[in-house]
């Protein structure tokens, strides 16, 4: 069964030092800052995330299930990354659970530190990740 992730005081220091890091374009390689709209504050909101590319699209997921970041991008898909001090305007689709299964995968391969997160094990087929594709939102970024 796969780990359930928990906000805690650690937590927010950790992404609060990988956000700093990412910014400075010294976090992790497709490390991004996520800057969004609050959904129910309109105030805005910032996350960093790690993008993954297959067939030359650039994706984000979400490894840890619909958190606040999910949401807030479902209410305004419209957002902005930011990395190196760079800020990119983009807006970002949901992509449907059947599509989503060779992106979590590549993701799941990618990213080790998600992996206790995930029913799914290396060697899985795609079909296995598309399966849990409904704990794991994925969405493109489009330009």
């Amino acid at each position: 069964m796969a780990k359930q992730y928990k906000v805690s005081r650690g937590i927010n220091t950790i992404n609060g030092f990988v956000t700093f890091l990412n910014k400075f374009g010294m976090g992790p390689p497709n490390g991004f800052i996520l800057h969004t709209i609050g959904r129910s504050s309109g105030l805005p909101r910032s996350t960093p995330v790690t993008a993954v590319f297959v067939d030359g699209k650039r994706y984000l997921v979400a490894p840890y299930g619909a958190m606040g970041w999910v949401h807030n991008l479902r209410a305004h898909p419209a957002v902005r990354l930011e990395r190196k001090r760079v800020m990119e305007d983009v807006t970002a689709s949901e992509v449907r659970p059947a599509d989503a299964g060779i992106i979590l995968k590549t993701y799941f391969e990618t990213i080790k530190i998600v992996r206790p997160y995930f029913d799914a094990e290396l060697g899985d087929g795609a079909e296995v990740f598309a399966a849990e594709a409904e704990k794991h939102p994925v969405f493109l970024v489009n330009p």
